[in-house]
């Protein structure tokens, strides 16, 4: 009788556990937090993170080494998390660089699709705008360069790791390019995701017909003579440092065109040029004005005016009063 009796109970047991199980499990599961491959001082590292990091890897061309890159993710993880705790993530100027690499990353997704469905390409006419022949204007044949670019910018004052990061840049956007089907124009969707240069990236880099004679190429002698270098249709350069900022060429073909035609189309370029910035400076505008209507401000005026204030008396306090020379002013 006892075996039985605990026999039930234990029964019983088991069905208000389940019952409570059942009870406390909601109809619909919760979504789990990210499961990560790894784990660095508490925080995942998820496996798209890793993905990217062997393909950053991969575009750098030679052997890719997993366990090595797996270590410097660790290792990049580490200094940050340190960093963390150390307060870094807060200071003012870490606060500004990552604003803009937010900035960045909103303008890609909000601001380029925009650009890139209002702008059209810089015409390329197959021949010259007929103009009135005159005495000044020589027939000579001169060897026309149609040609894309992406660009990276940096100034005499950017700093040598950000140089690094620039150059890197620039080598993963080389190793996607020499991937790319040959019949895109240009560089294609590439120079929206790595050139910085606004006039041509909505267009695949595209910088029309360039002459021997035109010197207003940016980049300087560097980017001239790579240029010149290259030989083949669809042909890409190595990456280049120019004085401004590293580059990457692709030809897209030569022909022969007489001074005339060059005049012209140099001309029709530049026109060009001036209604594409001005197209994109009218939808930036229009998509800034939607911001502002999207995003409340609410300014803290004494705030404000405490800050100005201090401001003003730093900036006087720099300002040296002239000495008044011997024998007194003007007079």
């Amino acid at each position: 009788m006892k075996r039985i009796l605990c026999t039930g109970l234990g029964i019983v047991a088991v069905l208000v556990a389940g019952c409570r199980r059942e009870a406390a499990s909601p109809l619909s599961p919760e979504p789990s937090a990210p499961v990560g491959v790894l784990s660095v001082d508490g925080s995942p590292i998820l496996r798209e993170d890793l993905e990217l990091e062997l393909a950053r890897n991969r575009g750098r061309g030679g052997e890719v080494d997993f366990d090595a890159v797996v270590a410097e993710l660790v290792q990049r993880r580490q200094m940050v998390a340190e960093a963390r705790r150390l307060g870094l993530d807060q200071e003012p100027a870490t606060r500004r660089a990552l604003e803009g690499v937010l900035v960045a990353r909103w303008k890609e997704r909000q601001l380029e699709p925009r650009l890139a469905a209002t702008n059209s390409p810089v015409p390329s006419p197959a021949s010259p705008a007929p103009s009135q022949p005159t005495a000044t204007v020589a027939s000579r044949p001169e060897t026309l360069t149609h040609a894309a670019w992406l660009r990276l910018q940096f100034t005499p004052r950017t700093s040598a790791a950000r140089k690094t990061t620039l150059r890197e840049r620039m080598d993963e956007a080389r190793a996607k390019a020499l991937r790319q089907e040959a019949s895109l124009p240009g560089f294609g969707p590439l120079a929206i995701e790595y050139s910085d240069d606004d006039a041509t990236r909505s267009i695949g880099g595209d910088l029309g017909w360039i002459s021997p004679s035109n010197s207003t190429l940016p980049g300087g002698d560097a980017v001239r003579r790579a240029l010149d270098a290259l030989q083949h249709d669809g042909e890409i350069s190595p990456v280049i440092e120019g004085r401004d900022g590293f580059y990457l060429l692709r030809l897209i073909e030569r022909r022969e065109s007489s001074a005339r035609g060059v005049a012209a189309r140099q001309e029709a370029a530049v026109a060009s040029h001036r209604a594409q910035i001005e197209r994109r400076r009218s939808v930036e505008n229009s998509v800034l004005t939607e911001l502002r209507e999207r995003i409340p401000v609410q300014y803290h005026t004494n705030a404000l005016d405490e800050v100005r204030s201090a401001w003003r008396a730093t900036r006087d306090q720099g300002i040296q009063t002239p000495a008044t020379p011997p024998g007194g002013g003007p007079r």
